[in-house]
């Protein structure tokens, strides 16, 4: 069995900037702690995977590829995916 939770980017590119938009500016509420820092710390995280981002269909390819099946995108939100598969 696999489960995957994590960030992945959305095929729609203009989707994937909404949404990578969204998930920075929702690091604003680290100045409001005084957290300054995690902010920056964080936005720049966010910005150094886009280098390497990856997509729900490209990690879907890969699962098919490992020879998973039952794959399914159980949960999207956003850049927020669960992804559930069993090994053939």
């Amino acid at each position: 069995l696999f489960i995957n939770g994590d960030k992945y980017a959305q095929d729609d590119e203009e989707l994937h900037a909404r949404n990578l938009s969204e998930q920075i500016k929702a690091f604003d509420v680290y100045d409001k702690m005084g957290k300054s820092e995690l902010k920056k710390e964080w936005t720049e995280h966010y910005h150094e995977d886009e280098q390497n981002k990856t997509t729900s269909s490209e990690q879907i390819s890969i699962l098919e590829e490992l020879r998973f099946g039952n794959i399914e995108v159980i949960f999207s939100k956003g850049m927020e995916v669960i992804i559930s598969a069993t090994k053939k």
